[in-house]
């Protein structure tokens, strides 16, 4: 199986630290943000990951990365012109996916805990695809998984009003077939190729979706300041509980 993860976008939500620094260098708790999407695909047993970069001020993001030996990984990139979307970012690592399997991870998005149950779940369901959802106060800012009785029958991206409080999170598994779905969606009012149109065809396509709950704590820490500092308190918390 292969590692996708997404760092495209400019990072207008944390400025003015990113004018001149890449949002994924930003410091949580002790390390770079990217170290923690990095630590959660290396634990599954992913070794081979294509970043796809974008924006501004990558220059020193690909010095910092380089081949990703330095981590025990092997690293590939490919370059997003525009903010074009989560769907849209995955479809450029078609070539690099080939013929199997791939998690994609956004690379702001922070799991404190494992998700190693996720993906040998995933592979023994046979599903198309595989989510973790995780429990949300805030629907409104998230693509949201709706169920009928307990069938996921849809992902609604930031709903004003949903019966459901399960927030997609921003760690994905699919099979190859996902790029089939990519390439018949049209973009979306704010201009993007939508992962939540994406899911949403699959589901009405009757194609198998694992998702499990995630029990652990999860940040998408590229909101705002206050978000950074949310994550790293509680990253700090977290592994020195681990140390304990």
């Amino acid at each position: 199986m292969r590692g996708i993860i997404l760092c495209g976008g400019f990072g207008t939500r944390l400025q003015p630290l990113t004018l001149t620094l890449n949002k994924h260098l930003l410091p949580i708790f002790n390390k770079q943000m990217m170290c923690y999407p990095l630590k959660t695909l290396k634990d599954i047993g992913i070794k081979e990951i294509q970043i796809v970069v974008g924006g501004e001020n990558i220059d020193t993001f690909l010095r910092f990365l380089k081949d990703g030996s330095q981590f025990g990984l092997k690293f590939s990139y490919v370059y997003q012109k525009e903010a074009g979307g989560i769907a849209q970012a995955i479809s450029l690592c078609e070539d690099f996916v080939g013929k199997d399997n791939f998690v994609t991870i956004l690379g702001d998005n922070i799991f404190l805990g494992s998700l190693r149950s996720v993906v040998d779940n995933f592979e023994k369901s046979k599903a198309s695809c595989g989510l973790v959802l995780k429990k949300v106060n805030n629907s409104e800012q998230y693509g949201i998984a709706e169920f009928k009785n307990s069938d996921l029958i849809r992902v609604t991206e930031k709903p004003n009003n949903s019966s459901s409080n399960l927030a997609v999170t921003g760690f994905y598994i699919f099979t190859p077939e996902v790029f089939d779905i990519i390439r018949i969606l049209k973009p979306s009012t704010r201009n993007e190729l939508e992962i939540s149109e994406t899911l949403t065809i699959l589901i009405n396509q009757k194609k198998k979706i694992y998702w499990e709950l995630f029990d652990g704590k999860w940040f998408d820490c590229g909101g705002s300041v206050d978000s950074l500092l949310e994550t790293s308190l509680a990253a700090k918390e977290y592994y020195n509980d681990e140390k304990n």
